[in-house]
């Protein structure tokens, strides 16, 4: 049996529908077919409980009397060869790879506005940029990273202004955790951030991320549940879940393990991986 054929002019005004069945289906919970029963099969990016919802924003339980049933599909996109995220990009965007020039490789994340004198800066991880507190102002921050080809001068995107800095909790080197030990008690172990901020050596054209565009000017508050997405320079564009808003826990670094407060948790099958630090 056919569904109703207006029904694509009724259902896209509902948050994430992306498309229905063109015949009535079985329902489907949890991916598993559990009855008999036909309906009107809605497709979703995202399907989120009631309760989220505005109550002009829920799908309809029933169209013409014909019980609906919402499936989460994600979002259904033409594939494409992604874009070379290692190569050179001038102007810059976020989502690329870049990195001080004694590291790596990791992702620029985004550019803001130094409140300290209205710079326009690149931002990324402390990791990143000042190589876990051991660079220095003026150093060298190559686009691409050292790993992906980036050499000085060619490649020179901007240099280290000022970071935060990690406070270790645990070093990996035996005789500077001997020493560290005696010091601890005296010294603050948590971090709340891994950021650091670079000068930008070359005029910057329009801001935007790679895949993604330019961010609104607009704040949500982070809830558990939410989808979020990022674009990295490893893994490219992908999509997670909120999943925790206050995690306290540690980070491995390559000096040793540091111990962050209220961060924001993300779980998603391949959702990150290393070169992707400093994604917004």
């Amino acid at each position: 049996m056919s569904v109703p054929r207006d029904l694509w002019k009724r259902i896209r005004r509902y948050p994430n529908v992306v498309g229905y069945s063109g015949s009535l289906q079985p329902r489907i919970r949890g991916g598993v077919v559990v009855t008999d029963e036909k309906c009107i099969r809605v497709y979703v990016k995202k399907k989120l409980p009631a309760i989220q919802l505005k109550p002009a924003h829920r799908i309809p339980s029933e169209i013409d009397g014909i019980p609906v049933d919402v499936v989460e599909v994600g979002e259904i996109r033409a594939l494409s060869s992604p874009p070379d995220r290692t190569k050179k990009y001038r102007p810059l965007v976020g989502g690329i790879s870049i990195g001080h020039y004694l590291t790596t490789a990791g992702t620029l994340g985004w550019f803001a506005e130094d409140s300290e004198d209205g710079e326009i800066v690149m931002v990324s991880n402390n990791h990143v940029f000042a190589d876990e507190n051991k660079g220095k102002k003026g150093d060298p921050i190559l686009q691409p990273g050292p790993y992906d080809g980036g050499v000085y001068p060619v490649d020179l995107a901007g240099r280290l202004k000022r970071f935060v800095k990690i406070n270790f909790d645990e070093y990996n080197c035996p005789y500077r955790n001997t020493l560290y030990k005696l010091m601890k008690p005296f010294v603050s172990t948590e971090n709340t951030v891994d950021v650091a901020i670079a000068s930008l050596t070359q005029p910057q054209g329009e801001y935007k991320i790679l895949e993604v565009g330019a961010p609104v000017d607009k704040l949500y508050d982070v809830q558990v549940g939410m989808s979020v997405i990022k674009s990295g320079r490893t893994t490219g564009l992908t999509q997670g879940t909120v999943v925790d808003t206050q995690y306290n826990g540690e980070v491995g670094y390559s000096r040793g393990t540091a111990f962050f407060v209220d961060q924001i948790l993300v779980q998603g099958t391949g959702f990150s991986k290393g070169g992707d630090s400093g994604s917004l």
